[in-house]
């Protein structure tokens, strides 16, 4: 196995492993795991899915240490729980090793902003957005396609609300594509659906939007004006249990971001002033053919 280049981040989906400040995120959002546990899943992705032995990891994490199979056991468990949902990334080869499956793309890590910079979005001719493609198509919807468009074009805040699973995300991304052409500085799409704590919303909006500060915590307000006068789609997705911090960062956009617009998904409104809250209708079901 090559030696670690410590200025790259290995990225699958949601998740990133940064070898440079050594951090496993989700959407953007740090992961606390342990020193022992991160050497575990960093030496696992750069055997690029093939198995490391028990041995070997045992070795590598611990070098010079003579430790018991059992320590390795625990912190790979405690691996497994940051995963959450995605826990089988992380697969076992009984009596043998381990192996962290998945395609991992690799990429320089950025480097950090000089002392005294201000946030930044990614600057506009590199970056149009971040939607993701489109792998079928969208049926039974270009009605409300269209009055999606025509509210956004009025109001600069629309919340598709209805129940779970009636396919307000699928609405959602399918009107961004439709106007990512047209809008100067793109479609970001913030996915909010694995947050627990409101308080990570903010580092989400920023992750999602590239903005780029020198390591301090970052606020809604300062991410508001690295958006500026720039004409762009913020896409909130799935706001329900994030409502309140969901309802903030759409409200400092609108104050303070004359240009751009925010399309939310959710199971309620997020009751803020201007806002449009359009009611996702179920897909009509063509009737039977009797003949």
């Amino acid at each position: 196995m090559s030696a670690p280049d410590p200025s790259v981040i290995y990225a699958n989906g949601k998740w990133e492993i940064d070898l440079s400040t050594r951090e496993l995120r989700a959407l953007g959002i740090c992961v606390p795991v342990g020193s022992r546990a991160f050497d575990i899943i960093a030496t696992l992705v750069r055997a690029n899915g093939e198995l490391v032995t028990k041995t070997e990891l045992m070795a590598l994490v611990w070098p010079n240490l003579a430790i018991g199979e059992n320590a390795l056991r625990v912190h790979v468990s405690a691996l497994r729980r940051a995963l959450g949902e995605d826990r089988e990334i992380l697969k076992t080869a009984p009596g043998d090793g381990y192996r962290l499956v998945g395609r991992w793309e690799v990429r320089a890590a950025s480097p950090p902003l000089r002392s005294g910079q201000s946030p930044s979005i990614a600057d506009a001719s590199s970056a149009r957005g971040n939607l993701p493609l489109s792998v079928s198509e969208l049926i039974g919807r270009n009605s409300a396609v269209r009055d999606v468009r025509n509210r956004l074009s009025t109001y600069r805040t629309v919340t598709l609300v209805g129940p779970g699973g009636i396919g307000k995300s699928t609405l959602a991304l399918h009107v961004a594509r439709s106007l990512a052409a047209n809008l100067q500085d793109g479609c970001w799409l913030v996915e909010l659906a694995s947050l627990t704590n409101p308080g990570l919303v903010t580092s989400a909006v920023a992750r999602a939007l590239m903005v780029q500060t020198d390591g301090a915590d970052v606020s809604f307000d300062a991410i508001a004006r690295s958006i500026g006068g720039r004409a762009l789609v913020i896409i909130l997705d799935n706001c329900e249990h994030l409502i309140e911090a969901a309802a903030q960062i759409a409200d400092v956009i609108m104050r303070l971001c004359p240009n751009a617009s925010v399309l939310a998904t959710s199971r309620e409104p997020l009751r803020i002033e201007g806002e449009c809250a359009y009611r996702v209708p179920a897909l009509e079901v063509p009737p039977e053919n009797l003949a």
